[in-house]
């Protein structure tokens, strides 16, 4: 059989543009699948003045937080501080502060940020709120009587009672893989019974993961009871995935 030499040099010519297309796209293709988000505005910081004049100048909260595309805090819970009073100004200041964005192959993504270490010093005029490199900056913890840490969910007088708890369905377009296991979602519980900055704690695929965060975001609870106050704490649930049976196709009749 005899092939056109026409033929020939049509097909080494798609070959050869066809791994150009490929090579130009993995050229142009970030180099970091992940780029992390960074600090890039302050916020300003209004010290309380009651502390001030108590001799305490200096602050620090650790604190989570979500983060927009945007690049813009919200959702902040303060996971420990020297001073109530400071890890509550921080709350509020943090959402005024800038960030870069999380990106993942380019696009912006939303994310969930900490533990990460806020401190601040006493200025007449202003005080500026700094984030410190939580690995090697880490103040130390100096437990005075007013220091406050969220209470861990075994402490609390008693297991917080779900009041709203629905159960995500299982992603259609993931049946046909079969695809089974747990999520592990960690999140806050607020003293108004509220579910607060929920996160991953351990993945099984991007589109399982996305409808068990939107599931536990809808969660409430009674408010979580410390010392016979309401209370903040932390809670850490699995969440099973199984997909549904597959209905076999019917026999066709002769």
């Amino acid at each position: 059989m005899k092939i056109k030499k026409s033929f020939i040099w049509r097909a080494a010519l798609a070959a050869f543009l066809c791994l150009g297309l490929i090579a130009t796209a993995e050229e142009t293709r970030p180099e970091k699948e992940t780029t992390e988000p960074k600090l890039l505005k302050k916020g300003t910081f209004n010290y309380p003045k009651s502390l001030a004049s108590k001799n305490i100048y200096n602050g620090y909260a650790e604190v989570i937080f979500m983060l927009s595309p945007k690049g813009k805090p919200y959702d902040v819970v303060v996971l420990e501080t020297n001073h109530p009073l400071i890890g509550e100004a921080i709350r509020k200041t943090l959402p005024k502060c800038e960030y870069s964005p999380k990106m993942v192959y380019g696009e912006p993504q939303s994310a969930r940020l900490g533990p990460v270490q806020m401190s601040v010093s006493y200025e007449k005029d202003s005080s500026v709120m700094d984030q410190l490199d939580f690995t090697t900056n880490r103040m130390d913890i100096t437990k005075t009587e007013y220091h406050y840490k969220i209470p861990a969910i075994n402490k609390l007088d008693a297991m917080p009672k779900p009041v709203e708890q629905f159960s995500p369905g299982y992603p259609e377009s993931l049946i046909e893989e079969g695809i089974e296991g747990n999520v592990v979602v960690d999140f806050f519980i607020d003293p108004e019974g509220k579910v607060r900055c929920p996160g991953i704690h351990k993945s099984l695929h991007p589109e399982i993961d996305a409808a068990a965060y939107n599931a536990v975001q809808q969660w409430k609870y009674e408010p979580p009871m410390k010392d016979g106050k309401p209370s903040w704490t932390r809670a850490r649930l699995p969440m099973r995935f199984t997909p549904p049976p597959q209905e076999e196709p019917a026999e066709e009749t002769e």
